[in-house]
């Protein structure tokens, strides 16, 4: 028996091939001088085979013409329109399809990718309505309902963020606890809590100490952490929140906190690091780490492996080939030769950023390779 994910998948793909009159009908739609025009011309459209995809855009941009109504109405065709039983017509022959194909679909299939909802959201944010937040919300928290999209920390930042711009913090961390509370199981979206977590930690910096300002930043840190032990672990708060003092230079309080909370710093709490810096594009989580030296990470290679490709990927694309070139050297020096071998694709990468520059591959690592038997 096929399944419903690589059906809906195929079905799309099978009606991909829209006629010309109905995409004509959707660009005038984005063209209409008011909603009230748009509204009309939309119901002159035919919807029985546009995609999924140019519905979504037709709801996205009446929600941000100050049309939230006619654009969840819109949502909801789209919705019942994916879970409608034109599926099992087409099962015969997309069984066919799929003896062809490799690939098998992921469980928990969803129409609507994370980057497509994201670019909805930015749309309806820039709109530059009085309540654009509010519908940005809306729409996402149908989609999600809806079951078009998932929650994802992809475009979950991105409303996090906006609030955190204009120093909201509580708002921020009521929009995170609303999206986390819809998703089926227990997950912690490292990158907007990150950016709570660091948005508190600058306003706890600036407030005096017993001060009432102080004691509401502390308020709101604590409601944060709770949110986050409620659907991750202990081990996972307290690396969220040590990662804000590693990307704020303070190392010690990092490595104190997580005595305190007797989180030991081995292969977990190291690869959760890791997870961190690269859902955040944060190197300055695993800096502070790197430069204490290889001699205090757990005794893993593979996962030692993954922190320093994590932190050279972050060098080579900002261009820091400073840092490039004396993470290289001091490796080359900290490493048994014996375990050598198992290093050289970290070795491989800081090669692979030089050559991407165009840049000088430094001798002494051109020599280095050299003796590992591979340039």
């Amino acid at each position: 028996m096929i399944s419903r994910g690589f059906l809906t998948l195929r079905w799309y793909s099978a009606t991909s091939s829209v006629p010309q009159p109905q995409l004509d009908g959707v660009s005038r739609i984005f063209k209409a001088n008011s909603a009230e025009e748009a509204e009309k011309l939309w119901n002159e459209v035919e919807l029985q085979n546009l995609p999924l995809k140019e519905r979504i855009k037709v709801a996205v941009y009446f929600i941000s013409k100050n049309s939230q109504e006619f654009g969840q109405k819109i949502l909801d065709e789209t919705a019942k329109a994916y879970n409608s039983n034109s599926l099992p017509e087409i099962a015969e022959k997309l069984e066919k399809m799929a003896k062809k194909s490799t690939q098998k679909p992921s469980k928990g299939f969803f129409p609507y990718t994370e980057a497509q909802l994201l670019s909805s959201i930015r749309r309806i944010l820039e709109s530059g309505n009085e309540n654009a937040f509010d519908s940005a919300v809306s729409f996402a928290v149908s989609a999600v309902k809806l079951r078009l999209a998932k929650v994802d920390g992809v475009w979950l930042k991105e409303l996090v963020f906006y609030k955190l711009k204009n120093d909201e913090i509580s708002s921020a961390i009521d929009v995170y606890s609303k999206f986390s509370s819809l998703t089926p199981h227990r997950k912690v979206f490292i990158a907007p809590v990150f950016a709570i977590l660091q948005k508190i930690h600058e306003f706890s910096n600036k407030a005096q100490r017993k001060s009432k300002e102080f004691e509401e930043v502390s308020k709101l840190k604590a409601k944060m952490l709770k949110i986050i032990e409620e659907n991750g672990s202990n081990l996972q708060k307290t690396c969220l929140e040590a990662s804000v003092y590693l990307a704020s230079g303070e190392s010690l309080e990092a490595f104190d906190l997580l005595k305190r909370n007797e989180v030991e710093f081995g292969i977990d709490t190291l690869a959760y690091f890791t997870l961190i810096s690269k859902e955040t594009h944060c190197p300055e989580v695993l800096t502070p780490i790197a430069d204490f030296g290889r001699r205090i990470l757990p005794d893993h290679i593979p996962v030692q492996v993954e922190f320093y490709n994590t932190l050279i990927g972050h060098y080579g694309k900002r261009g820091d080939f400073d840092r490039l070139n004396e993470l290289g050297q001091r490796l080359s020096k900290e490493i048994p030769r014996f375990e050598l071998r198992q290093f050289r694709h970290v070795f491989y990468r800081i090669r692979h950023y030089y050559r991407c520059a165009n840049k000088h591959v430094p001798e002494d690592l051109t020599a280095f390779l050299k003796r590992l038997g591979d340039y």
